[in-house]
Formats: C-alpha cells, sequence, structure tokens
C-alpha cells in the first residue's frame, strides 16, 4: 500500500508514512513506487496527470474525491498519432480507479483530447466526476477505451464532453452502469454531440449499457450528422471500407430523454433495447440500414418493452399514428410497448390483538411490497391510523423500494385504559409519489372486561398451583 497526499513532504510526518517508500505528494510517483496487486490511497488535493503503462491489479483510490487535471500526450495506436490525456491507461489489466474528479484541459481547441484513455487496458472506474471541459472540440472525448481494451464505468458523471462521453472501438467490451451522462445542445452547424458510441471497426465490440441517466445531445440547427444519447455500429452505414462489424449490446433501464435522437443504431440481431424510459427526444429511436458497398439492407432494430413517453406509444405515421410518445424511423420493432413506468404500493397482514390488558402493549407487524413496474423504485409513507391507543412503526417511511421487494414494519401499540371495549381501525400507506395508490391494514383490538393486571408474584403462584385458590380464580376470570 502507498498513500499520496499533496501535502506530504520530505522530513515531514506524513501520516506516519515514509516518505520515498509508501509516501508521495503526486499520483505519478505513487503509481510507479507501488507493487502490482497493490493499492494506491490518494488523499484529498489537486493533482497532475498520470498513466499506467504495463501494470497489473492496481487499486488507485481517491479519498475525498481528489482532482486531477492537467495534461500530458500519449500515442494511440488506432489513430495512430499522439492525443492529449489526462489519466492514460496502456497495456495493463485490472487497473481499479475510485472517487476522483478528473478535470480535462484541452491546451489545443482543434486537437484530440481523451479525459481518460484506456488502450489494450482491463479495468474498471467507479464513483468518479469527469468535467471534461472540451465543449465545442470536435475532436474531444471524456473517455475513449480501444484495441480490445475492457472497461467497466459505474456510478460515474460525465459532462462538458465535446464529442463524445463514453467512445469504444476495435474489439473493446464496455459496460456501462448506473451513470449519468450530460450533453451539450449545440447551435453551430457540423457540432454533435454523443452520450456513449460503440463502434466494432475492425473487431466487433461487446456492450451492456443499464441503469444509466442519458440526456440533452442536441442540436439547434441542422447538423451535418446526428446528435443522439446512445449510437451504435453507425459506420456500417458507410459501406465494407470502414469494416465496421457487428456489435453485441444491451441496453436495458436506461433513462434517455431531451436528445436529438434517443438511440441511432445501425442494428443486427445481436441489439436488443428493452426496459427503457426513452421520451422527449426529436426521435426516439433511428434504425439505420446497413451498406455492401452497393445495396443498403434494412434490418429490424429490437426496441420492444420500451417506455416512450406516452401510453399510446411511440409515434410512427403508418404503424403506430395515434402514438403520442417520441417519433422513431426506420425499421423498428416497438410493439408491445410499456404503457405504465410507476411503483404500486401493496399490503399484506392484519393487526389483530385480543383480551388485551386496557393500558398494555402490544406488538405486531404487516408487510408492503412494491407490484409496480419491473424497474420502478417505491417511496411510501404511513398516511393514517387509529386514533385510539399510543402508536409507532418502525420503519414509519421508505425510499428506493424495488419491484418485487418487500419491507416488514413493525407495530407497537399502547391500549386505551378502557375495558370491556373493542376497538377498530385501518392503518392507511400511501405512495409517496402518487397519493391515489394506497393499501390497507385492517386493525382490531379488544379488551375483556374480567382482564385484570396480575401482580407477577401472584401469577407465578397461581401457575405452580394450578388447583389452589378457585374463588380468586374466578373473580379473575382464569
Amino acid at each position: 500500500e502507498v498513500w499520496v497526499d499533496d501535502d506530504y513532504f520530505d522530513g515531514g510526518y506524513n501520516d506516519g508514512h515514509t516518505w520515498g517508500y509508501d509516501a508521495f505528494d503526486n499520483i505519478q510517483d505513487g503509481v510507479d513506487n507501488v507493487d502490482d496487486n497493490g493499492i494506491l490511497h490518494v488523499k484529498e488535493g489537486i493533482y497532475n496527470v498520470f498513466k499506467v503503462e504495463g501494470r497489473n491489479n492496481l487499486d488507485i483510490i481517491g479519498e475525498d474525491k481528489p482532482i486531477v487535471t492537467g495534461y500530458q500526450l500519449a500515442y494511440d495506436l488506432s489513430y495512430p498519432d499522439y492525443v492529449y490525456n489526462v489519466v492514460f491507461i496502456n497495456n495493463s489489466v485490472s487497473i481499479y480507479l475510485e472517487g476522483f474528479h478528473i478535470i480535462g484541459t484541452d491546451p489545443t481547441p482543434s486537437g484530440r483530447d481523451f479525459s481518460v484513455f484506456y488502450q489494450n487496458s482491463h479495468g474498471a472506474m467507479r464513483n468518479c466526476s469527469i468535467n471534461a471541459n472540451s465543449i465545442d472540440n470536435m475532436n474531444a472525448l471524456a473517455i475513449r477505451i480501444i484495441a480490445y481494451s475492457s472497461l467497466t464505468v459505474e456510478n460515474c458523471t460525465l459532462m462538458n464532453y465535446g464529442r463524445i462521453g463514453i467512445y469504444a472501438k476495435t474489439g473493446t467490451t464496455l459496460n456501462v452502469h448506473n451513470c449519468t451522462l450530460i450533453g451539450q445542445t449545440y447551435t453551430v452547424y457540423n457540432q454533435v454531440n454523443y452520450g456513449i458510441e460503440i463502434e466494432g471497426i475492425d473487431d466487433p465490440c461487446e456492450g451492456i449499457i443499464k441503469g444509466n441517466e442519458i440526456y440533452n445531445h442536441d442540436n439547434t440547427q441542422v447538423a451535418a450528422w446526428s446528435s443522439a444519447g446512445i449510437i451504435v455500429d453507425y459506420w456500417r452505414y458507410y459501406g465494407p471500407e470502414n469494416n465496421c462489424m457487428n456489435s453485441t449490446v444491451l441496453i436495458e433501464n436506461n433513462e434517455i430523454y431531451e436528445n436529438m435522437h434517443g438511440v441511432q443504431i445501425v442494428p443486427n440481431e445481436n441489439i436488443e433495447i428493452i426496459y427503457n424510459e426513452i421520451h422527449d427526444n426529436n426521435y426516439g429511436a433511428i434504425s439505420e440500414p446497413w451498406f455492401d458497398g452497393s445495396t443498403y439492407y434494412n434490418v429490424d432494430l429490437n426496441a420492444i418493452l420500451n417506455w416512450w413517453g406516452d401510453l399510446t406509444g411511440p409515434y410512427h405515421p403508418t404503424e403506430n399514428p395515434d402514438g403520442f410518445g417520441d417519433e422513431i424511423y426506420g425499421d423498428v420493432l416497438f410493439n408491445p410497448w410499456i404503457t405504465d413506468i410507476s411503483a404500486d404500493i401493496q399490503c399484506d397482514g392484519t393487526l389483530i390483538w385480543e383480551n388485551v390488558v386496557p393500558g398494555g402493549t402490544v406488538e405486531g407487524s404487516f408487510t408492503i411490497e412494491n407490484t409496480g413496474y419491473l424497474y420502478s423504485e417505491l417511496s411510501w409513507e404511513i398516511d393514517e391510523y387509529p386514533d385510539w391507543g399510543d402508536w409507532s412503526f418502525d420503519p414509519e417511511s421508505g425510499t428506493d423500494l424495488l419491484s418485487g421487494d418487500t419491507v416488514t414494519i413493525d407495530v407497537e401499540v399502547v391500549a386505551p385504559d378502557e375495558k370491556d371495549e373493542t376497538f377498530t381501525g385501518e392503518v392507511v400507506l400511501v405512495n409517496s409519489n402518487d397519493p391515489d395508490d394506497t393499501c390497507i391494514i385492517d386493525v382490531s383490538l379488544a379488551t375483556p372486561v374480567n382482564q385484570q393486571v396480575i401482580n407477577p408474584l401472584l401469577q407465578m403462584i397461581l401457575e405452580r398451583f394450578p388447583n389452589a385458590f378457585p374463588i380468586l380464580r374466578y373473580l379473575l376470570g382464569l
């Protein structure tokens, strides 16, 4: 293990670490001195660029979101040329980055500029934010993954990228999970913007794009080519000289909205778009043909079971002219579509207590379940409960209950003091996002007239001698 802090210095205490051995003031020295299979801890601060080359199994962990900024040059094998970047991972295996705030610096606005560049490498990025700082640069990307790399990007936020948020090419495997990609709305002709682009140039790529929020990739002027939330294998449209192969991509449970095009794809049978929320785009989905050099071929884009912004489904001038959702173009399989993406609250159980000592305490429980849309999340709260007794619930409310999941609510009630009464009522629970979506638990509590509070010592004696004290037993109703 090695530690980096921009406040460390030769001769300092350095949190008890040894300067020049396991304590450094910059990330590059830390990378160069940590062993393979090691952990590099980076404390809060502002740091210069770094590269990882020819390494194996490194965890580079940022604590309190350290900032990495500046620029360096790296050689791009597929371009080929030197390119600007902030973090460069090259010819390395299992390089794990977590918890960094990466700010790009574009020294030449027309130059090729990648905030994070993975080349022939395997790894993951988690809980990072990238401000690419490259708006208007059509040669700039936030993350570039090429040359048979494999990268998982998870729980990250990407913004201010010039042309593409995440780009994968040439036999690369890309997984993007639970990220936010915020695009640009360009007003200049020929400026375009993509959230994620996958291109099987020379060799097909593989990808799983799941659980992300992708929005604002748009143009207010006519673009020479389109902006989109997600684009896949688009070069197959231009013919075999580009050698773009059929990639395998699953696009699931993303919210894709306010883009020029939601998804724009040259499809094949291994591309599936399912259970997404695609809404408020100029076009929700576009299926482009592929070109063999002489003839264009239309292939169905599999996009069934998506929400298109309206229960009537997507608009298509001939196949669904009554749809009020996003418009689709080309050969898109969209039927059936999702008509409701809301959560739904359902309760199970009752609260029935009999022979309760007046003023005594009783306990019970019941469960609630989200029975709504597959990827919905239920927020709930207790809206009503009886006005008799003293009630407490654990928990009283909750959020993010996934579809099919349940939660148990434990109940404690101090009974009223009245004797020989039966109290009834309801506990009403409500979906916090839909006041009309409720469920009810029936409640009953009875306090018999002959129920008395028995001294614990007397109770023990009566249980020890079951045939003794018949008159007392009669009076107590035992």
